[in-house]
């Protein structure tokens, strides 16, 4: 009896270690399809992944539910709906996302956060989310995507008519962004060089705004 329990205990936990593995491949689908603008495709199948984990109860499904939150806000974001439903959504689970020690996660929730908040015109509480991104990048040594900080607040600096502090953050962001293989910052660094080039600091209109 002994014996049968260990091999069903066993293949209880192959059965969920596998489980894993396939919302963790599925994730990065869904990644590839958020930076592929294929948004409708994106948020088909992060619903329909997030009902199924949500039948789950351990504790990998729960950061994974998070992590899946975090997606449909930013899939909201990219199809340009007003930054009121995305920020909904990141204020309900952020601190959840605190409690839960996703410091990668809470990183990127606090930068979409400012972007919406960028969007929304209110450049102070911008300001305050982009602190509080630098915080966890400076406590938890997230050097690897520090390139999407440096991208978020040289936009900020564009905003603010701030030439200098956009071309330096641009430059931070370019470097980072090669180091690490960040594509997209890599190209939003180029195209925020290229406003500090020519000096063209913008007017606030939705065309203007750098996804994350």
């Amino acid at each position: 009896m002994r014996c049968l329990f260990l091999i069903s205990l066993l293949a209880l936990s192959y059965f969920a270690i596998a489980q894993d593995f396939a919302a963790e491949k599925e994730i990065q689908v869904i990644d590839s399809l958020i930076q592929s603008r294929q948004l409708t495709t994106a948020q088909r199948k992060t619903d329909s992944l997030y009902k199924q984990l949500a039948l789950q109860k351990t504790g990998e499904q729960k950061a994974q539910l998070l992590e899946l939150k975090y997606r449909q806000a930013l899939i909201i974001d990219r199809q340009e709906e007003s930054p009121a439903e995305s920020l909904k959504i990141l204020i309900d689970m952020i601190d959840e996302v605190e409690a839960a020690r996703l410091y990668s996660l809470s990183y990127h929730v606090y930068l979409l956060m400012a972007l919406c908040y960028e969007k929304s015109d209110n450049l102070e509480l911008t300001r305050d989310y982009l602190k509080k991104a630098y915080k966890v990048y400076e406590e938890h040594n997230l050097e690897s995507i520090y390139s999407t900080y440096c991208i978020r607040i040289s936009s900020y600096y564009r905003f603010t008519n701030n030439l200098d502090s956009m071309l330096y953050y641009a430059k931070k962001a370019n470097v980072f962004a090669q180091k690490y293989g960040n594509e997209k910052d890599l190209a939003d660094s180029y195209l925020l060089l290229g406003a500090a080039a020519s000096s063209s600091l913008p007017c606030k209109h939705r065309s203007n705004y750098l996804p994350l």
